[in-house]
């Protein structure tokens, strides 16, 4: 990975720290038995924010260069080198690993999330207390850390958490939905204003005596208006953290 950082192929934004298509594409091609899903990049994409991170490499015009520290990097054993890079990790805000979930939408916006350093450490600490050289599921780790109580909470409060919600993905047969339910072509469909211009509302019926609408998709009844439910912000609120707290 040094070396191919050494050769300045690798280009980075220099806005979000996150690498492009081509540089992910590759360190792809590079990297020992692949990523860990065919069409999903994990470990292509972390390489050049641990090497950031790490101080093995900076970022100068878009690309990324060795730095002192890398270069000498390429004479010890691999294990060191990637030993002190978790460790300057645990340490280093670069990057929020939270916004890598792009469904969960509001994140942008002011005073929401947390800082990513805490919630780190308490993740490095759970990974701690583990045997070396034996695997553990994801489910069992967060099973550990709710009896610890390592909750790395996301929301700063609860205002801040109804700023967070869920994108529905899209749905194939949205249109033709809503075609039958409105008697509207898909082009005419209302877009909900809390969603992306690419995710139509399949049809908006309205509770009887109130005269206001809420999204719904085919299927799915409607059920009746809950005290004061007129008041709450028409997205789903994210509930819990990393899976962790329901």
């Amino acid at each position: 990975m040094l070396q191919l950082c050494a050769t300045g192929k690798l280009r980075c934004s220099e806005k979000t720290h996150r690498p492009s298509a081509a540089a992910v594409a590759a360190i792809t091609e590079v990297l020992d038995g692949g990523d860990f899903y065919e069409h999903e990049a994990i470990a292509a994409f972390a390489w050049p924010l641990l090497l950031r991170a790490g101080g093995l490499a900076t970022l100068a015009a878009g690309r990324l260069t060795l730095t002192p520290r890398g270069r000498s990097a390429l004479a010890r054993p691999a294990h060191q080198t990637i030993a002190a890079l978790w460790q300057r990790w645990l340490k280093n805000a670069l990057l929020d690993e939270f916004s890598r979930i792009e469904e969960i939408k509001g994140q942008r916006a002011a005073n929401v999330l947390t800082a990513a350093r805490p919630r780190r450490e308490l993740v490095g600490q759970a990974l701690t207390t583990r045997t070396v050289g034996q695997w553990v599921t994801v489910d069992d780790l967060f099973a550990q850390m709710r009896r610890a109580g390592q909750d790395p909470v996301i929301a700063r409060t609860e205002r801040a958490l109804w700023k967070l919600y869920r994108e529905d993905p899209p749905s194939t047969g949205a249109s033709a939905a809503t075609a039958t339910t409105t008697g509207r072509s898909s082009k005419d469909a209302t877009r909900s204003p809390c969603c992306s211009s690419a995710q139509p509302v399949l049809s908006l019926p309205s509770w009887p005596g109130t005269g206001a609408c809420v999204p719904s998709r085919p299927g799915r009844r409607v059920p009746p208006p809950p005290h004061r439910a007129l008041r709450r912000p028409p997205h789903r609120p994210v509930r819990g953290c990393y899976g962790i707290s329901s």
